[in-house]
């Protein structure tokens, strides 16, 4: 089960969610597909765009072999668009 952030509904895969957000709150998610020639351009991007944007681009699957003899990774971005401050006010 997943939980929406913006209404709390619980559903059954990450698709449903994809799907609630889009028809119940109207809001499109982007998908972004990049294709890079080496390991350490993947890197440099993700560790730009990671600081640029606060955000986490995690590998939740184990690689994959291509078709061509490559290896396929999936990162997917860890952000869910909430702040959530910690620490205690004084």
């Amino acid at each position: 089960m997943v939980r929406c952030n913006i209404c709390s509904a619980e559903l059954i895969s990450k698709k449903a969610l994809e799907d609630h957000i889009d028809l119940v709150h109207n809001i499109t998610i982007e998908k972004d597909t990049r294709t890079f020639d080496t390991f350490e351009d993947f890197k440099l991007w993700k560790e730009s765009i990671e600081k640029r944007t606060s955000s986490l681009y995690v590998k939740n699957t184990g690689s994959k072999s291509g078709k061509t003899g490559g290896k396929i990774t999936y990162f997917y971005c860890r952000r869910n668009g909430y702040y959530n401050a910690k620490g205690e006010k004084k």
